[in-house]
């Protein structure tokens, strides 16, 4: 049958940012001796954890929808008010785009492949793309 080494030292505090709690473990190795070809393994458990004793901070993390909502009260606009600039500038920069596209195939087909190419690499550090 098996039997347990001695538990190892306890490890540092570590933070579990998903729980937002502290913690520390030590471990064990069923080797002293190891099972034989059919003898039992060891009975318990290999890893013990603890909770931390100090004062570590540990907050636990939020979501990232969470964040920016909580960014966008302290700043004072609400989601509502968020979603309908976002539209707005989406609508903008269409309107944009097929404003220049209906300019360029008005123009004589010879400069609109190269009329495009400059639009485009204007449009581009404006639209952040």
């Amino acid at each position: 049958d098996g039997k347990w080494t001695e538990w190892g030292d306890w490890g540092t505090c570590s933070c579990n940012r998903s729980t937002g709690t502290t913690s520390l473990q030590r471990g064990r190795l069923c080797s002293n001796p190891k099972p034989s070809c059919y003898g039992k393994p060891c009975d318990g458990k290999d890893l013990e954890v603890a909770n931390c004793k100090t004062q570590l901070k540990c907050e636990k993390e939020i979501p990232l929808q969470d964040r920016i909502l909580k960014y966008l009260k302290l700043i004072g606009i609400s989601t509502g008010a968020t979603v309908f600039i976002i539209i707005v500038i989406v609508v903008v920069v269409c309107v944009i785009r097929r404003k220049r596209k209906q300019q360029i195939t008005t123009q004589d087909p010879g400069t609109s492949l190269e009329t495009i190419a400059t639009l485009n690499h204007q449009l581009r550090p404006a639209l952040g793309i």
